[in-house]
């Protein structure tokens, strides 16, 4: 495929962004695959065979003909001041100064399950270049962390910290792809600062989780599958066709993905389908059986379940319409109550950028019946169909399923991921208005939702300094070296937090037995762990939230998540022959050892 993509598709390497984008594609997608089935046969856990498998992928073009881009001018200072003025650099700079605030506003990970992947990956990928305890659908994401550190030597944290996020530059290439079709560089520039849609949108990326891979994916897909339209090229189409199908090692999600992809591959290869019913059967034979490995199975289940239980909530008018002020989503009360709780809701998932776009859109739809006719024409089309469909079904479980199905399957994330194939009707509202001032007013009107965008989330990101204080960094620090090795912490909170920095096995302890007067229940609860514990090791730590934690408002009743007040602890204090208080400060974190 690789052969035929770059010998008989000349136009991709005479396209040094296309080809980049492509090359993106090879590199999240295709090499990482690989090398995890590489890996199977024959252990390749060492760098120099990993840098030869991606020279080898990346510049097998190379060897047909050197690349026109690779001849760059001389640096004249005119040359240097255009290079400057460019709707790409200015957008580069503003999009990594964005993110090098937030990164650069606490040392830590903003995110629980970014420790959960740490910890497992520090250990499992030590000695090879995947993690299979996660199932199938994660397999990948393991093999793309292990390759960073092999070939960087840098550090895994590091790898979250900084690398991951900083990917969040990558989606330029796609976006110019779209964007150059532009004539005026400010609409060229406002395409390109998209990824800063929405506050959720831009710290995703630095809450490193799989869905990284999900949202580069996505800004990929829309470039590629916006030139496979514009130059009717199927190949560009079938590119992100076989990296869905990849993707579904990175994250479920891809599921989706892939029904989408193909509904449109039988759209555009009707008349191959039925001359070739043989081959039909057999291509579908595959899918089935690349379904059971990858545990497709019961990821449709899954799905038919919420659809029926959907199907009966929305008949029997078991409605919400009081979503998003009052909904339960995982089991958990999420709501955001009162008009200034859904104003912050679809501030920060949906963001200013995107329900502009959305409005707009809207808008032109209804008042012109030629814009309604076009859209829907190219929206309609085999290559954009993908996006298009996975726009609806992202707006159906966002605002529809919650609303009048009663069932709230992740609708904050669905308005995140809507931010991303929004982007696709730029182009169609600056294109089809020659209406000077009704650019100028779209223009500002974007403008304006970017500027709030930005800053909301700096804002938000300064709140989530204060979601892992100071202090209880410092009493991490202060365990990991005065603890024993196989200490066991009983706690109600920090699990992540202790288990990365402090080194220690962590057990739950209700807070309100903490903080009781009775010694025995504390007691008691700790004996129920005899077994598996050496009392001589065995510690109860409490550290007060900040008051200044954005998450106080926002309370999970589940393990290790909810607020701690100040407060005394009658039950430790007075019984000095049962509990001794070994570290403490500031009246704000406690940890006593059990004698």
């Amino acid at each position: 495929m690789y052969y035929s993509l770059f010998y008989r598709h000349q136009f991709i390497i005479n396209d040094a962004v296309l080809l980049t984008s492509v090359g993106l594609i090879f590199s999240i997608f295709f090499i990482p695959l690989v090398l995890f089935l590489t890996d199977l046969v024959l252990p390749i856990n060492h760098p120099l065979i990993l840098s030869f498998i991606y020279i080898a992928f990346l510049l097998l073009p190379l060897l047909r003909a050197p690349l026109p881009f690779l001849a760059l001018p001389p640096l004249r200072h005119s040359y240097i001041l255009k290079i400057i003025r460019h709707p790409v650099f200015l957008s580069f700079a503003l999009i990594l100064t964005t993110h090098l605030v937030c990164l650069n506003q606490y040392s830590f990970l903003p995110g629980l399950d970014a420790y959960t992947w740490l910890l497992k990956y520090e250990v499992s990928l030590s000695s090879q270049i995947y993690d299979l305890s996660a199932g199938p659908n994660r397999i990948l994401f393991s093999t793309l962390v292990a390759v960073f550190h092999q070939l960087s030597h840098a550090p895994f944290f590091s790898i979250f910290k900084y690398w991951f996020p900083l990917l969040s530059l990558l989606p330029l290439f796609p976006l110019w792809l779209i964007a150059r079709t532009f004539k005026s560089p400010l609409h060229q520039l406002l395409l390109l600062l998209s990824p800063l849609a929405s506050p959720a949108l831009i710290l995703d990326w630095e809450t490193t989780r799989h869905h990284v891979v999900l949202l580069l994916f996505l800004y990929l897909s829309l470039g590629l599958l916006f030139t496979a339209h514009r130059y009717q090229q199927p190949i560009l189409f079938h590119l992100t066709f076989l990296a869905s199908f990849i993707g579904l090692l990175y994250h479920p999600l891809f599921l989706i993905l892939i029904i989408f992809w193909l509904f449109s591959a039988l759209m555009i290869h009707r008349p191959f389908i039925n001359q070739h019913p043989l081959i039909t059967i057999s291509a579908a034979f595959l899918f089935f059986i690349v379904a059971h490995f990858l545990n497709i199975t019961s990821l449709f289940t899954n799905i038919f379940i919420r659809l029926s239980a959907a199907t009966s909530n929305f008949i029997n008018f078991r409605w919400n319409l009081r979503y998003p002020a009052a909904f339960i989503g995982e089991g958990m009360s999420m709501g955001w109550p009162g008009l200034t709780g859904v104003l912050k809701y679809y501030g920060y998932y949906a963001g200013p950028l995107t329900l502009a776009i959305l409005l707009t859109t809207f808008l032109f739809i209804y008042f012109f019946p030629a814009f309604r006719r076009r859209i829907f024409q190219v929206l309609c089309t085999p290559f954009l169909v993908p996006i298009s469909s996975f726009l609806l079904i992202l707006l159906f479980l966002a605002e529809i399923l919650p609303r009048f199905a009663g069932i709230a399957y992740l609708p904050d994330r669905a308005w995140l991921l809507i931010g991303i194939p929004t982007i696709i009707f730029i182009p169609f509202l600056f294109n089809f208005t020659s209406s000077q001032r009704l650019q100028v007013l779209l223009l500002s009107l974007y403008s304006v939702a970017l500027l709030i965008s930005v800053t909301g989330t700096i804002y938000i990101n300064h709140a989530l300094a204060f979601s892992i204080p100071d202090y209880e960094l410092t009493a991490a620090a202060w365990m990991k070296d005065n603890l024993p090795s196989n200490a066991h912490v009983f706690t109600s909170s920090s699990k992540n937090i202790l288990r990365y920095y402090a080194r220690v096995k962590l057990l739950w302890m209700d807070p309100r037995v903490i903080t009781s007067d009775n010694s025995e229940a504390i007691l008691s609860r700790v004996g129920e762990y005899h077994d598996i514990i050496d009392p001589t090791k065995t510690y109860i730590y409490y550290a007060v939230t900040d008051p200044r934690n954005p998450f106080v408002e926002r309370q999970y009743v589940s393990s290790f998540t909810q607020a701690r007040p100040p407060s005394l602890f009658p039950a430790l204090t007075s019984h000095p022959d049962k509990f001794e208080l070994v570290y403490s400060k500031l009246n704000l974190v406690y940890l006593w050892r059990i004698k």
